[in-house]
């Protein structure tokens, strides 16, 4: 029985090495990139909502005529388009859904808050 010496060992592992990683780091280094997009995302949906906020205390029109509203429709509309992230999604509908409904003041406060602290944890992770 003929045994392998030790540097064809060392071999053999190095290719099993480099395969391992040549298939592991595409795949690390595009999640990475996708949670950076989302990132991105999260913090620009973050800042068009605080906007429209500001702008509300500010402003007797209806949400629906002010621009940082329309702002945040449009990018909304881009954000279906682009973003895979259901979560994100979702966020961002129930918070034009909420802008457009502002019913109860305190109700309004509250879920705005909410949805706010889930956009924060989306990007401050």
């Amino acid at each position: 029985m003929k045994f392998c010496s030790v540097a064809a060992w060392v071999a053999v592992i190095s290719k099993i090495l480099a395969i391992i990683g040549a298939v592991a780091f595409p795949i690390i280094d595009e999640r990475k990139r996708r949670k950076a997009s989302i990132n991105r995302l999260a913090r620009r949906e973050y800042a068009l909502v605080k906007e429209i906020e500001n702008d509300l205390k500010d402003s007797i029109d209806d949400v629906v005529y002010l621009e940082s509203y329309k702002q945040l429709e449009s990018f909304n509309s881009m954000l279906m388009i682009l973003s895979d992230d259901e979560e994100l999604i979702q966020i961002s509908e129930k918070i034009n859904n909420l802008f457009l409904k502002q019913t109860d003041t305190e109700c309004f406060n509250r879920e705005l808050r909410e949805l706010f602290q889930r956009l924060e944890s989306m990007y401050s992770d």
